[in-house]
């Protein structure tokens, strides 16, 4: 995995995060990634690639939520 951007809006650290989403047998893990200091983060995604893709790709071109 290549290194996540500093935050778009505050400069902060970013972090890969995950967590299983669904039901107790039917559970996948997602991945998004999240600022530190603000909590801004961009929607799940289905693997981490993908997530650090979102996040690296700067405010005013992809799905971050503040």
């Amino acid at each position: 995995m290549s290194e996540l951007k500093p935050c778009p809006f505050c400069g902060g650290e970013a972090k890969m995060r995950r967590f299983a989403s669904g039901r107790i047998f039917n559970r996948i893990t997602v991945y998004f990634a999240e600022c530190c200091v603000c909590r801004c983060k961009t929607s799940v995604e289905l693997d981490t690639k993908t997530a650090e893709e979102a996040w690296n790709r700067r405010a005013e071109e992809c799905d971050l939520l503040c």
